[in-house]
């Protein structure tokens, strides 16, 4: 596998996790100013940056098809182990980054859709109030939903 070329492909996707990297972190400011204006340009921002990901995922796959390069992940993995042992280190931090990177926007993304529940379930609570709705106590999942007493209830038992 030519290293040059995985060199750049892995270049291009993390440019890819960048870019989807800044739209969740203006999504995440957006929420903690709770403008509905910014969120919404902040989602499109995520969207576009997620799908223009997708593409390059999907072409950098038919790149490697095409050239005869294994396309696998755990073959790649492999690929970068080897060249860091024939010190290659370049390709070996590229990759690093790379992963990093990814697992930065998966965590911001889980805490953005996690503050996005909290602030449904107090604009919820808020409204059963204006409403004169009777108020339960309630309890938060573990991705922040907003539980169910009854569900809360045995949930939070049949983890004792």
């Amino acid at each position: 596998m030519s290293t040059q070329v995985l060199r750049g492909l892995l270049q291009e996707e993390l440019n890819g996790l960048e870019r989807l990297g800044q739209a969740l972190q203006e999504e995440y400011l957006a929420l903690c100013q709770k403008q509905a204006l910014a969120i919404e340009s902040a989602a499109e921002k995520k969207q576009a940056a997620i799908t223009s990901l997708e593409a390059i995922f999907h072409d950098h796959e038919e790149r490697l098809r095409i050239s005869g390069l294994p396309s696998a992940p755990e073959k790649i993995r492999a690929h970068i182990r080897a060249c860091a042992a024939e010190k290659h280190s370049p390709l070996a931090t590229l990759w690093e980054q790379w992963q990093g990177r990814l697992r930065q926007c998966r965590e911001q993304n889980q805490f953005n859709g996690n503050l996005m529940n909290r602030s449904r379930h107090h604009t919820l609570r808020t409204l059963a109030i204006l409403n004169g709705q009777e108020l339960k106590s309630a309890a938060y999942g573990p991705e922040g939903d907003l539980l169910s007493p009854a569900s809360t209830s045995r949930s939070l038992l049949g983890r004792v």
